[in-house]
């Protein structure tokens, strides 16, 4: 029989507000408790990788996932914490993957590492996807920033210096780009399972 995890949405919605609120000396105990009832997410997440060496980077990204959450989480924008928590979670995950990736082709590893996963062609596929959803400009930055042209991740000055534009700007359109993919609707849809 598999278990079934519950979490009552509204409850960690008022976590994470309370957390907000929180003096900082009682926000550190408020986050234990909210990520641990939250890290059955994050072993779903990673769970492909429990025989990895990379396992436990794994692990580690998926609570800052749920941190970046409580940060970012505005009750006024977005309801569901719990849906939130789970595209910081992914994106924690995906990127630790990617990087991961790009560390082992730059070490010359075999085609038929580890990280050559259905899940890892699913996320790509599912990258693409969310990139095909940004403007031209918003695209090439995302891009050049996270490496995902195989040519590595570059720094801001880099790109502005490709693109013409100060590396302050390259800043701003990356923000406005990641903003513009966490609050696409369609978008969310599609990512969440």
């Amino acid at each position: 029989m598999s278990k079934h995890y519950f979490i009552d949405n509204d409850k960690m919605a008022d976590l994470a507000c309370l957390w907000q609120a929180a003096k900082p000396k009682d926000k550190k105990r408020l986050a234990a408790n909210i990520i641990s009832s939250m890290m059955f997410m994050v072993y779903s997440r990673i769970k492909p990788y429990r025989e990895s060496p990379m396992y436990g980077d794994l692990l580690q990204e998926g609570k800052l996932g749920i941190l970046k959450a409580l940060e970012d989480f505005n009750q006024e924008r977005c309801r569901n914490f719990c849906l939130f928590a789970n595209w910081h979670i992914k994106t924690k995950v995906r990127r630790c993957i990617i990087r991961e990736k790009n560390n082992e082709e730059v070490r010359g590893e075999p085609e038929g590492s580890y990280f050559i996963t259905s899940d890892v062609v699913d996320n790509k596929i599912a990258l693409q996807r969310a990139l095909s959803f940004l403007p031209d400009n918003d695209r090439r930055v995302l891009v050049m920033r996270f490496g995902f042209d195989g040519n590595g991740a570059r720094t801001f000055r880099q790109i502005g210096d490709a693109l013409g534009i100060s590396k302050q700007r390259v800043q701003q359109i990356e923000s406005a780009a990641l903003n513009r993919l966490r609050n696409d609707n369609e978008l969310l849809e599609f990512f969440y399972d």
